[in-house]
């Protein structure tokens, strides 16, 4: 037993520890027989690795695929939910050119959610999925939009408070803004205010609208030029004569939908290089992941530096070939050595995502060859959450490559 065998495998930290899926859980990969224990330290895992695998499953290229083809994230209490995209927007656009605050589903599927649409100066259109959830959104926001009102919206800028609070009350006829101040908590009830863009013309580009999302938060998405308190003034006199028999069940057929993902491409290689560290763990037990070669592959994983190099299209062709037979729900994972001497080797993790994204990370040079056999592959049924484990020739054996596929 080594000396060292109780530091974690990242940080060289003593603990306390917590358990690591070898494969991210959110990719389909909640597999029991495949966690690191004792390995991996609670502050890695909660304060680094946690961000950074939730802004890969949500706000990378891999989420597009995900939400399309995955039916669950990871499970929790037994079930699990559909994957998320943290998209700032999620909009559907009506064949009559309004917008709706839509949510993506199981297989992105979009529902409607429960909403207010302002279609003209004293005009709404109320429209959602289901008439129950309309109904209890109806009800909802006439219980915010009363005597008084708060509406709250997150400072971007650098500042010691993180949210800005406006206070508006209704002098009979209309709401009217009666303070605004700055803090860091954030009070309930509140209604999140969010700003429309504005066009190349500057038009904002969508209707103001009142909507709820699933967890039930009520969010005003207003125009500028409008202002939140003459658009809740709007909103509250529809509310006070709408008939919830008017309310409008939409089924969304054929959707024309706009999302506004900021899509973060620097955290898909940092994650994949940590599935191969923990391959490595996995396979070769702690001591070999804590060999001094491996450190510059995780501070890569920790910080972004140094920077991981991409594989270019052309050397991702052969890779896309042996995949070919995976079934389209499966992810694969090829951990493979390249002898340098006798003794040493080159070690890197190649990835299929989602059925077709390719993806090749380094995780070291001048390692000690291992005492087993490379390549070794790993697949992931992520409608399933099992994980299984191959040689080469058994993969082969099981998932015959297509080495005639012709390049894209």
């Amino acid at each position: 037993m080594s000396e060292n065998n109780n530091t974690c495998i990242y940080c060289g930290s003593l603990g306390p520890f917590s358990d690591e899926h070898v494969i991210p859980a959110g990719l389909g990969a909640d597999d029991k027989r495949f966690l690191l224990q004792d390995m991996v330290c609670k502050e890695c895992n909660t304060k680094v690795f946690s961000p950074l695998e939730l802004a890969f499953l949500r706000r990378s290229p891999t989420a597009l695929g995900r939400i399309f083809m995955q039916p669950e994230g990871r499970k929790r209490g037994g079930k699990g939910d559909a994957p998320k995209l943290d998209a700032t927007s999620k909009v559907l656009v009506s064949e009559d050119g309004h917008t709706s605050e839509i949510e993506l589903t199981t297989n992105g599927r979009p529902i409607i959610l429960p909403q207010l649409i302002l279609v003209a100066d004293d005009r709404c259109t109320p429209t959602g999925t289901d008439r129950e959830g309309l109904t209890q959104f109806i009800l909802d926001a006439r219980g915010l939009l009363g005597a008084n009102a708060l509406l709250a919206s997150r400072i971007d800028s650098i500042s010691k408070a993180a949210f800005n609070l406006i206070s508006v009350i209704w002098d009979g006829e209309k709401y009217v803004e009666q303070k605004r101040l700055l803090s860091n908590q954030l009070p309930k009830p509140h209604i999140w205010e969010t700003t429309i863009e504005l066009d190349d013309s500057g038009k904002p580009k969508s209707n103001t609208r009142l909507f709820q999302r699933p967890d039930g938060q009520i969010v005003l998405r207003v125009a500028d030029g409008l202002g939140s308190a003459e658009a809740l003034t709007r909103f509250r006199r529809v509310l006070d004569k709408i008939d919830l028999s008017d309310v409008i069940e939409s089924e969304v057929k054929n959707p024309l939908v706009h999302l506004n993902l900021p899509l973060r491409t620097d955290v898909t290689s940092r994650v994949l290089a940590k599935i191969g560290v923990n391959l490595l763990a996995h396979l070769l037990g702690p001591d070999y992941a804590r060999l001094p070669q491996l450190q510059a592959i995780k501070s890569s994983i920790s910080s972004g530096t140094p920077g991981i190099p991409y594989l270019l299209d052309e050397g991702k062709e052969a890779f896309k070939k042996l995949f070919a037979g995976l079934p389209d729900k499966h992810h694969g994972f090829l951990l493979t050595a390249i002898p340098e001497t006798a003794t040493t080797c080159t070690i890197s993790v190649v990835t299929q995502l989602y059925g077709s994204q390719i993806e090749a990370v380094p995780l070291g040079c001048a390692l000690p060859s291992p005492n087993i056999a490379l390549p070794t592959i790993f697949t992931v049924d992520f409608t399933s959450h099992s994980v299984e484990q191959y040689s080469l020739i058994d993969f082969i054996s099981k998932y015959p490559p297509n080495f005639k596929l012709k390049p894209h």
